[in-house]
């Protein structure tokens, strides 16, 4: 992780603005409600090292404290980048929080939020196993992949994003992001399905295409009652597989 904590030094330097959560009871009623989740959506990781370089941390730690101490016993925290027509935003993501800095200082600006933004959205947060629908290093997630990388697609609307410790492939099609499944060594640790398009045989479909890829794949011990079925449908035995975390 990062050994500084230098900061930018001229007037440039990007200030401390907000926290998450109050930057949402500020907007909250307001046009302006979606800010979190837009800042969210054009998000890109970066490096500590980037946000230091430009970011003034002094209004968010305490004298003397360095950043590394502020981000010490979550191995998620990260960094992020925000952009869009000239605005940028950073922010250091948290223990499940986000603090945002701007040119000024002042709240960041709402950007763009489509209606697929929103479904994912909903998808995320009606279910954790949603935010498998969502692009590489999407905040949402809250670091839990680590640092992921987009490879070359297994095939045809198959994504695949690799980091240290895991695969996460995302199969799509024209209706957007409609399945998500997550891989640990030889194992199918995590698989989601959007809620519009269950029942049509996508789990499997994105199960065969991984396997072809990857050789025979082990389902993971912790189930569901959708697990347990879709399982059964693929006449799949309890005594000889595990079952995916979440598996319509």
């Amino acid at each position: 992780m990062l050994t500084t904590n230098t900061v930018a030094e001229d007037s440039s330097a990007y200030q401390y603005a907000i926290q998450c959560d109050r930057l949402q009871a500020r907007t909250e009623g307001t046009p302006a409600e979606k800010t979190w989740l837009s800042l969210m959506i054009h998000a890109q990781r970066i490096a500590f090292e980037q946000l230091i370089e430009h970011c003034d941390l002094s209004g968010l730690l305490d004298e003397g404290e360095t950043l590394e101490e502020f981000c010490a016993g979550d191995p998620g925290s990260a960094c992020y980048l925000a952009e869009w027509q000239g605005q940028l935003v950073y922010f250091v993501q948290h223990s499940g929080h986000e603090f945002f800095f701007t040119a000024d200082g002042q709240l960041p600006r709402l950007m763009p939020v489509s209606e697929r933004d929103l479904d994912l959205q909903r998808q995320a947060h009606s279910n954790a196993l949603g935010t498998l629908l969502l692009g590489a290093n999407d905040p949402r997630r809250n670091g839990s992949d680590g640092w992921e990388k987009e490879v070359e697609p297994l095939e045809f609307g198959v994504r695949q994003f690799v980091s240290e410790t895991q695969v996460r492939l995302l199969l799509e099609d024209d209706r957007g992001p409609v399945a998500g499944m997550v891989i640990m060594g030889s194992c199918v640790d995590q698989i989601y399905v959007h809620s519009d398009c269950r029942r049509q045989g996508l789990a499997s479909r994105l199960l065969e295409i991984a396997s072809a890829h990857y050789g025979d794949l082990e389902l993971s011990q912790t189930q569901t009652a959708d697990g347990q079925a879709w399982t059964a449908s693929l006449g799949a035995s309890r005594d000889h597989n595990r079952y995916p975390d979440y598996a319509p």
